[in-house]
């Protein structure tokens, strides 16, 4: 692809709103805790994993929950 084409869509969200939560429904709730409680590296591994993405930020899916 090159620049001029670009994308016709882009969807666009912050790591807490991308996560699957590791598949734990009610872990999503817990996302919203505030992030000074957890060190962030905590934070993110445990409550935000990140989903699958290529080399250009693309996920393999986006989640819908």
């Amino acid at each position: 692809m090159t620049f001029n084409e670009g994308y016709k869509i882009v969807l666009t969200a912050d790591r807490t709103l991308m996560s699957e939560y590791g598949g734990g429904i009610f872990i999503g709730f817990a996302a919203s805790t505030p992030r000074s409680i957890l060190p962030d590296r905590l934070y993110f591994s445990l409550l935000c994993p990140p989903v699958n993405a290529d080399d250009e930020g693309r996920v393999e899916v986006a989640p819908y929950e």
